[in-house]
C-alpha cells in the first residue's frame, strides 16, 4: 500500500509517525515536503529535517520533485493531506480516490466566524466540497469534527487523532522516586494564548495560602517585566524564570515534577507538550480548551480544569498538593494511557484498519485512541461533564 503525506515541512512532532509509517511491513511511504522551513524556525533552533530522512521527498526543491509530488497525488492508494496546497488534493478527488485531511479545529477563533464569507468560503474550498468523496478527517483536535459538523461536513467521516512526539521508554515507578516535592512546571512560549498569568496568579494564590511550592516556567519571551513583578509580589524564590532551553533538558525537568501545568486557551490546536509530560509521568492540570484535552486526559489520568476559571485551576492543583497518592496514581496512568493506547504503533495500525475497512467500516472496530470516532464536542463540554461527577 502506497501512502503518502502531504504538508509543509517535516517537524519532530511529525516525525514517529513518518517513521512508524515508513517501516512497516505493508506500507510504502513518501512525506511530501511543499516548503522550505522558515529561517526563523531555524534561528530558534529548530532542525532542517528535510534532508535528513531517506522518505522525504522536497516538492520545493526542483521543478521535477514538484512534478513528481503532483503525480503522486493522483497514484498513491492513499493520501494524507496535512499543511500542504490544496492543488494536491484536486485531481485526486475528482478520481475518488481515498484521501485523509489531517487538521486541527477550523474555528479557533470562535464559531460564530462560520458565518463570515471568508471564513465559510476557506472551510468549503478545503473540506465541504468533498463531503460526498472518498474524503476523511484525522481530527488533530477535539473541537475539530464540531466545528466541521456546524460548517455542513458529516461527523460520521470523523476520526480521532492528534500529534505522536518523541515517547521514551521508561519506569513510571522509578521516575516518581526522583520527582521534587511540590514541583510544577509550565512550559511554552510566553505569547497570548498560552496565558502563562493563569500560572503566574496561581503561584499568588498558593503562596497566599501558605503552600510550599516550585513553579518552573520555561520558554522564550520572559520579560524583565515579569521578573520585577515577580520579584515585588515576593515570589522570586518560588517561581523560577528558566528561559528557553534545548527538548533534552526541557524532558529532565518533566520527569523532575510532580505536577504539569497547560493552562492554553482555544487558540491551542493540540499542545504536544502535553504528550511529552503524559511520558514523564506528570501529575497533569490541563485547560479544557485546548484541543488534546479530551482526547488524553480523563478522571484516572491527570485533571482538566474549566479554562479560564482561577478558582478551578487552584484547585485541581492543590488536590494533588494535598494528596501526593492521587498525583501518583495519575502520573502513572497518564504514562501508561500513552504508552497503550495514544502510542504511534497504536496510530499507525489503528489508521491501517479504517483504511482497509473503507469505505463502509462494517467490521470497524477501533472504539478508544487514535482512529475511534471523533463525536462533536462543543466548546462548554466541560460544564456538562462537571454536572456528572
Amino acid at each position: 500500500m502506497q501512502i503518502v503525506f502531504y504538508s509543509n515541512f517535516l517537524n519532530l512532532h511529525q516525525l514517529p509517525l513518518c517513521i512508524e509509517f515508513s517501516k512497516h511491513s505493508e506500507i510504502q511511504f513518501t512525506f511530501v515536503a511543499c516548503e522550505k522551513i522558515p529561517q526563523e524556525r531555524l534561528d530558534m533552533q529548530y532542525q532542517d529535517l528535510d534532508s535528513q530522512y531517506p522518505f522525504v521527498l522536497k516538492a520545493y526543491s526542483s521543478k521535477t520533485n514538484y512534478e513528481y509530488a503532483l503525480k503522486l497525488a493522483e497514484t498513491a492508494d492513499v493520501v494524507i493531506h496535512g499543511a500542504a496546497p490544496n492543488i494536491y488534493l484536486e485531481n485526486r478527488l475528482k478520481k475518488n480516490k481515498i484521501t485523509f485531511k489531517f487538521c486541527e479545529r477550523s474555528l479557533k477563533k470562535g464559531t460564530w466566524r462560520r458565518f463570515i464569507p471568508i471564513t465559510y468560503k476557506k472551510i468549503y474550498d478545503g473540506y465541504i466540497r468533498y463531503r460526498k468523496k472518498s474524503f476523511w478527517v484525522l481530527c488533530a483536535s477535539a473541537y475539530a469534527s464540531n466545528d466541521l459538523r456546524l460548517c455542513g461536513f458529516p461527523v460520521d467521516k470523523c476520526f480521532k487523532w492528534g500529534y505522536f512526539p518523541e515517547l521514551e521508554q521508561l519506569d513510571p515507578e522509578e521516575i516518581w522516586k526522583h520527582k521534587k516535592p511540590n514541583s510544577i512546571l509550565w512550559v511554552g512560549r510566553n505569547i497570548p494564548c498560552k496565558h502563562l498569568e493563569l500560572a503566574i496568579q496561581l503561584a499568588k494564590n498558593l503562596k497566599k495560602q501558605n503552600y510550599h511550592f516550585e513553579l518552573n516556567i520555561i520558554g522564550s519571551g520572559q520579560s524583565e517585566e515579569l521578573k520585577s513583578e515577580l520579584t515585588k509580589q515576593k515570589l522570586d524564590k518560588n517561581v523560577h524564570l528558566l528561559g528557553s532551553m534545548e527538548q533534552e533538558y526541557v524532558r529532565r525537568y518533566m520527569k523532575s515534577s510532580e505536577i504539569f501545568l497547560f493552562t492554553s486557551d482555544f487558540y491551542e490546536g493540540w499542545g504536544a507538550v502535553v504528550n511529552e509530560a503524559m511520558n514523564s509521568a506528570c501529575a497533569l492540570v490541563i485547560s479544557h480548551a485546548c484541543g488534546s484535552a479530551k482526547y488524553l486526559i480523563n478522571r484516572n489520568n491527570g485533571s482538566i480544569f474549566s479554562f479560564p476559571d482561577q478558582q478551578d485551576l487552584f484547585d485541581k492543583v492543590t488536590n494533588y498538593l494535598n494528596n501526593k497518592d492521587l498525583a501518583k496514581t495519575h502520573g502513572l496512568e497518564a504514562y501508561y494511557s500513552l504508552a497503550n493506547t495514544w502510542s504511534v504503533s497504536n496510530a499507525v495500525n489503528n489508521f491501517l484498519e479504517i483504511v482497509k475497512n473503507l469505505p463502509e467500516l462494517d467490521c470497524y472496530n477501533i472504539l478508544e485512541g487514535p482512529g475511534s470516532r471523533a463525536e462533536p464536542v462543543k466548546n462548554n463540554w466541560i460544564k456538562y461533564d462537571r454536572k456528572s461527577e
